[in-house]
């Protein structure tokens, strides 16, 4: 007999709030709910699919340990997203360190310290190229905007920016990666 899965959804809040379930049936309803697209986040934020499902898996478990940091006024997904930020800015720091080290000592770098994934076509090379241009902030608004999907308010939000803060760097991100 098969067994459904429970949508979790609706009682993520309450799950969050009340303290009445176990660790592992909350970290099951967030993981069932936010892992597609906090594993998408992320890898297109580093480009390295290997890292990505580390900082994904690193930020459920950073989320059960600090059930304490959630805020009810900001939401569950807010709440998550802000935690891979932080991951994924640590992340990023060593893997700068580890690239400008591998850079001028070529001979230690191996394939898979860089990123895997591949442009099919000579228009997606250059928008990927436009993309790396920008500094992680407005990278990680572009992803949140272009990949997710998520309005300038949500962004915001998340960012801790104001919404007219984030459409200006939404446009200036549309002229940098679209010049055409």
């Amino acid at each position: 007999m098969l067994f459904s899965q429970p949508d979790y959804a609706p009682d993520l809040e309450w799950m969050l709030q009340s303290g009445q379930v176990s660790p592992e049936m909350l970290l099951e309803a967030l993981v069932q709910e936010f892992y597609v697209p906090i594993f998408r986040f992320v890898d297109s934020t580093l480009d390295n699919h290997r890292l990505a499902v580390k900082i994904t898996n690193e930020t459920f478990s950073t989320a059960i340990s600090e059930l304490h940091s959630y805020r009810p006024q900001d939401g569950v997904d807010i709440w998550l997203f802000r935690i891979a930020i932080q991951i994924c800015r640590r992340w990023r720091n060593r893997i700068q360190t580890r690239r400008a080290i591998l850079a001028t000592l070529p001979f230690l770098g191996r394939p898979e310290d860089f990123g895997d994934s591949v442009p099919e076509s000579d228009h997606e090379s250059r928008i990927w190229l436009n993309i790396d241009r920008l500094d992680s902030s407005n990278r990680q608004i572009a992803i949140l905007r272009y990949l997710l999907g998520w309005p300038d308010a949500q962004i915001a939000m998340l960012m801790d920016q104001s919404v007219e803060n984030v459409a200006e760097s939404v446009e200036t991100i549309r002229l940098m990666v679209y010049p055409d």
